[in-house]
C-alpha cells in the first residue's frame, strides 16, 4: 500500500511541477504513519491555481496591452488567448500612434519589429483624378500584419509576468467578490477565479454577447481580403502608401507590408452591394475588385498569393461597457468602420485605459464608481468621434456615387448608435463656427480683458493621473456637463483662473508655460478659442 501511495504522490508532484494541476480532479491521498490511517484531501481549483487579480480574455492589441501594464504594476494577471484561427490582416497605423506606443511602453519594441514604414496615402475617393498626400513633417506610420503585431505584444506581456494560456474562453459567471472564467485548452475544460475580468475578445465578445452587443442597423460590412505579390517593387510613385478607392457600391484599400507584398481588400455590404450571388469567395472577390479600376490595375501588376478570405467588418456598440467586476475593452466594446483607419490605435488606447481603471478598482475601492464612470464615458466618446469621421468621408463619396451604400453610411450619427459627438473631439471643435469666430477675434484683438462666465463652475471629477483614476478639479458648463480638465494637454481650470490677470495673449501664454507643463502655441490658442467660443470666458474688449 505504501509503495502505491508513494508512486501516486510522486506522479502528482510531477504533474504539479509541469503546471498541469488545473486539470487534475479527484483526491490527493497521503499516508499518516502516526495514526496509521488515510487522510483524504480534496484540492479545490483555488488550491491548485490561486485566484488571480485579473483574467484578460483575448490576446489582441487591447488584451495584451492591458495585461502587460497590470502585471508591470504589481498585479497577478492571466491572459487567455487563442493560438490559431486568427485572420492575418494588414492594417495601417498613422504616425500619431507613436506617441501612444511610447506612453504605454512599447514604442522601442515596435520600432525594432521591422514593420514596413509608410509616408502617407494615395486616394481616389469620389474623384477619378485622385490625390496623394504624405504625412506632415515627414512623419511615418506603420504597415503591420495583425498576427505578427499581436505576437510581439503578447511576448512583451509574457515577459512582464503575465501567465499566458493558449485556449478559448467559453463562459464567464459572476458572484460574490469575483468571477469565474471557464476555458478550453486542447479539448480539456478548466475554470479559474479572479477579482476582475477584462473582455478583450473583439468581435467574439465572450461577455459582450451576453445581452450587451448591439448591431448597428444598416451598417453591415463584409471585407474580402487577398494578398498580392510582385517580383519587384510596385509601380507606384510611393510604394509605401496605403491606397484607397471608392466605387459605385463599395470601396477598396490596399496596404503594403513590404516593398513586394500587399493586402488588397474590398469592403461591401451584402444587403446593398450587387454581389455575384452564388459565387465562391474567389469569384466574388475578383468581381468586386474589377469595380475599382485603379486598384484592379495595380493588383494585376503582381500575382495573388493564396486564396482570398472573408471577414465580418460590421459596425456594433454595447448597451453597457462596464459591470461590477468586468470591463469590455477594445473591439469588445464597439466595432468601428475600417475607413477611419484608427482601429488598432483605438484598441491600444482602450487597453491602456482599462488597465488604469482596473488598477484603481483593485487598489482603491472608494474610487470604483468614478473610475468606471470615466471609462464608460471615454469609450463612448472615442466611438462617437470615429463614427463621425467615417460619416464625413461617406458623405463626400455620396456626392459622386448615387447608391444606397453611401447614402446610408453618410446619415446622421443616430443611425450608428451615437448619442452625441464628444465635447473634447478636437477635430470637431476646430470646425465649429463659434470656435472659429473666437479664434479670428483673438487674432484681430489689440488686447484682452477676460472674465469668467457665470454659467461655468469648478467641480471635482474623475481623471487619469499616472496609473490611477483620481478626482481632480474640472470645468463644468452647459458645453461639458460631465466636466473637462484637459484639451490638447492644456489645463483648462488653470487657464481659466489665470486668464483675467493678463491683458495680452502672449503674456498669458508665457505665464501659463512658466507655471504649468509647457504646451505649444497652437494648442494653447486653440484651447483659449474654445473657452471663448463656448462661453466659458468672455473678452470684454471684443466688439
Amino acid at each position: 500500500m505504501q509503495s502505491r501511495l508513494d508512486a501516486y504522490n510522486a506522479s502528482l508532484t510531477a504533474a504539479i511541477s509541469a503546471e498541469t494541476t488545473a486539470h487534475i480532479l479527484g483526491r490527493l491521498i497521503l499516508f499518516d504513519p502516526p495514526r496509521s490511517s488515510l487522510i483524504l484531501y480534496l484540492p479545490s481549483m483555488s488550491d491548485l491555481h490561486p485566484p488571480t487579480d485579473v483574467i484578460v480574455i483575448g490576446g489582441g492589441p487591447a488584451g495584451s496591452t492591458a495585461a502587460r501594464l497590470l502585471a508591470e504594476w504589481g498585479h497577478s494577471v492571466t491572459l487567455v488567448a487563442k493560438q490559431d484561427g486568427r485572420p492575418n490582416i494588414a492594417e495601417s497605423l498613422p504616425p500619431s500612434v507613436a506617441k501612444l506606443l511610447e506612453h504605454i511602453g512599447t514604442l522601442d519594441a515596435v520600432d525594432a519589429g521591422g514593420f514596413y514604414r509608410t509616408t502617407g496615402n494615395t486616394v481616389w475617393w469620389g474623384d477619378p483624378e485622385g490625390r496623394s498626400e504624405n504625412f506632415s513633417g515627414g512623419a511615418e506610420g506603420y504597415q503591420i500584419e495583425s498576427a505578427r503585431f499581436e505576437d510581439l505584444l503578447l511576448e512583451l506581456a509574457r515577459h512582464a509576468g503575465v501567465r499566458l494560456i493558449r485556449g478559448a474562453a467559453r463562459e464567464v459567471t459572476f458572484g460574490g467578490d469575483g468571477a469565474e472564467v471557464s476555458y478550453e485548452t486542447q479539448g480539456e475544460q478548466s475554470v479559474e477565479r479572479c477579482a476582475w475580468v477584462l473582455d478583450c475578445s473583439g468581435r467574439a465578445g465572450v461577455i459582450a454577447k451576453q445581452g450587451l452587443r448591439q448591431p448597428v442597423a444598416g451598417r453591415r460590412t463584409l471585407a474580402l481580403v487577398r494578398v498580392w505579390m510582385s517580383s519587384k517593387s510596385w509601380d507606384l510613385p510611393d510604394p509605401s502608401h496605403t491606397l484607397v478607392e471608392s466605387y459605385q457600391d463599395g470601396w477598396a484599400w490596399s496596404i503594403p507590408v513590404s516593398p513586394t507584398r500587399r493586402h488588397t481588400t474590398v469592403m461591401v455590404d451584402p444587403t446593398l452591394t450587387d454581389l455575384t450571388r452564388g459565387a465562391d469567395i474567389s469569384r466574388m472577390y475578383d468581381a468586386e475588385l474589377a469595380k475599382a479600376p485603379r486598384m484592379h490595375q495595380i493588383a494585376l501588376g503582381g500575382s495573388p498569393a493564396g486564396e482570398p478570405f472573408a471577414c465580418n467588418a460590421s459596425q456594433y456598440t454595447a448597451s453597457e461597457v462596464t459591470g461590477d467586476r468586468f470591463l469590455l475593452v477594445g473591439d469588445a466594446v464597439s466595432g468601428i468602420d475600417p475607413l477611419s483607419s484608427f482601429g488598432v490605435k483605438k484598441a491600444l488606447a482602450s487597453g491602456w485605459m482599462a488597465a488604469v481603471v482596473t488598477n484603481t478598482c483593485l487598489r482603491h475601492e472608494a474610487m470604483r464608481h468614478p473610475a468606471l464612470e470615466l471609462y464608460d464615458r471615454r469609450e463612448r466618446e472615442a466611438y462617437s468621434s470615429l463614427v463621425a469621421l467615417a460619416e464625413r468621408f461617406y458623405r463626400e463619396a455620396a456626392d459622386t456615387h448615387d447608391h444606397p451604400y453611401w447614402l446610408v453610411r453618410g446619415e446622421a450619427s443616430e443611425a450608428a448608435g451615437v448619442d452625441a459627438i464628444s465635447p473634447v473631439d478636437v477635430q470637431h471643435l476646430k470646425s465649429q463656427p463659434e470656435v472659429v469666430a473666437a479664434f479670428e477675434a483673438l487674432k484681430a484683438a489689440a488686447g484682452i480683458r477676460l472674465r469668467v462666465s457665470a454659467a461655468m463652475s469648478f467641480a471635482p471629477g474623475p481623471a487619469v493621473q499616472g496609473r490611477e483614476v483620481v478626482l481632480e478639479e474640472q470645468i463644468v458648463s452647459p458645453w461639458t456637463p460631465d466636466g473637462i480638465r484637459y484639451l490638447r494637454d492644456v489645463d483648462l481650470p488653470a487657464l481659466v483662473r489665470m486668464a483675467p490677470d493678463f491683458g495680452q495673449v502672449p503674456e498669458l501664454y508665457d505665464a501659463y508655460n512658466s507655471r504649468h507643463a509647457p504646451v505649444i502655441l497652437p494648442d494653447f490658442l486653440g484651447a483659449l478659442a474654445v473657452l471663448l467660443g463656448k462661453g466659458i470666458l468672455v473678452n470684454e474688449l471684443s466688439d
